[in-house]
């Protein structure tokens, strides 16, 4: 089991190659079937024809162009005995604001509306690093930090300030499209170098032209060990993963694969076969199969058209795993739907619609959210086999070069990495008799 295991996180490195070659193939003139193979890995992208231009533009005009929003979000769950869930089913979240992101200003005023009759309204505002929230329930004034000098101020508070930074830095992949491209050419040229020419056939099946490439387990196991050990030690992936506190066990996890594949006992029957489907110069299906003495233990399908794609996992012939992607486009209205199906013991399936209403004319857009969670036992027929959750998120964007948004001042705000020891005294004083607990 611990081989098939790691037989799959093989099957998806590969696939993240061979599932790049999704979108559009201009020439089939080639002398051979590698270089066939090759030249769908290296020139396509997957994900090309559910890319959406508007979308961008619209994403770097919230950050340039200051605008006003609107909107609320709704949960519902069923299937959940516990009362303390039953407090947030139901429940509303409404928010109305203003945000400026190039002057790093924001503004929202938010309401939680429980179901049992609980209204909390909220402030939150934000001017640069310093974020504030006001309620009642706490202070008139908005209750603001600073993202700097979090030691010092955890100190004030009696809290032990080594476990805090001085600041949060926001962590960001911060790779480049540069960096990018050199990974894939690493690691392709990796298979490049360890697929020889014979491993390669052409066909046909009806209208469909084949391109086979078969890879047996001697070699299957040598190009993931060559994988592991580049990855072990990638100048662009291992700094990130630093960044995050993860390298170092990130390489010993590598470690521990690489030595697990030096008691793999190879047998010669054993292969994986990769195919792709062509038609009219385009991919329509990639089947990606792995046999155990001529028998088919697993196998992955990617099949793509005009505005869906969809990968599909089997073991030994059962479906395990099925994601399906797509784009819909209405007069203005851009949609996009994701569906996750993982058949276990447990059954959960995941599904989400991404709606921006008027994105083509990047004014008043809608983003509109629907997901929808469910984990169904289907070998019991109890009440309470079945759980659903269902959020509902929708958020309404005028664009509007004359909004104003106030900062924090003395008047509006305590700052407290500002407050004197007796101001923060006296604040939690005030907070504990506002909350009924002095």
């Amino acid at each position: 089991m611990k081989k098939k295991i790691l037989l799959v996180v093989l099957l998806i490195i590969i696939l993240l190659g061979a599932g790049a070659a999704y979108a559009y193939f201009a020439t089939d003139a080639f002398k051979s079937g590698k270089e066939l193979f090759f030249s769908y890995i290296l020139e396509n992208n997957i994900f090309e024809k559910l890319e959406e231009k508007k979308l961008s533009e619209y994403e770097e005009k919230l950050e340039n162009t200051p605008y006003t929003n609107k909107g609320k979000i709704t949960l519902n769950m069923t299937g959940v005995p516990e009362e303390s869930i039953e407090t947030l089913n139901n429940s509303e979240i409404t928010f109305e604001g203003k945000t400026d992101a190039k002057n790093e200003l924001s503004e929202q005023e938010i309401t939680l509306d429980f179901a049992m009759g609980i209204n909390i309204p909220i402030l939150f505002k934000q001017q640069g690093e310093t974020l504030g929230i006001q309620t009642d329930l706490l202070n008139s004034k908005y209750i603001g930090i600073r993202n700097e000098n979090l030691k010092e101020l955890a100190t004030k508070f009696g809290l032990d300030e080594t476990t805090i930074p001085d600041k949060i830095e926001a962590q960001e992949l911060g790779i480049t499209e540069e960096q990018m491209k050199i990974l894939k050419d690493r690691y392709i040229k990796i298979l490049q170098d360890n697929l020889t020419d014979d491993m390669f056939t052409k066909g046909k099946e009806g209208n469909q032209k084949t391109i086979i490439v078969t890879i047996p387990e001697d070699k299957l196991v040598n190009i993931f060990k060559l994988l592991l050990q580049t990855l072990r030690n990638d100048d662009i992936i291992i700094p990130i993963l630093e960044k995050f506190d993860y390298g170092t066990t990130f390489q010993e996890s590598i470690d521990e694969l690489i030595s697990s594949f030096e008691t793999v006992e190879i047998n010669p029957a054993n292969k994986m076969e990769i195919k792709l489907f062509v038609e009219s110069k385009n991919l329509k299906k990639c089947e990606t199969k792995y046999f155990e003495n001529e028998v088919v233990i697993m196998n992955i399908v990617m099949e793509n058209t005009e505005s869906q794609s969809t990968i599909k996992m089997y073991v030994e012939d059962e479906l395990l795993e099925e994601l399906v992607l797509s784009k819909k486009t209405e007069g203005n209205d851009v949609t996009y739907s994701v569906l996750l199906k993982i058949y276990d013991e447990t059954i959960v399936e995941l599904e989400a619609d991404i709606q921006y209403k008027n994105l083509l004319v990047l004014d008043n857009v809608e983003e509109i959210v629907s997901l929808r969670l469910l984990a169904e036992d289907p070998n019991s027929f109890s009440a309470d086999s079945k759980t659903e959750m269902n959020i509902e998120y929708s958020n309404q964007k005028t664009f509007d070069a004359n909004v104003q948004i106030d900062g924090f001042n003395e008047e509006n705000a305590i700052i407290l990495n500002d407050a004197t020891d007796e101001e923060l005294q006296n604040l939690l004083i005030s907070i504990y008799q506002q909350l009924g607990l002095m």
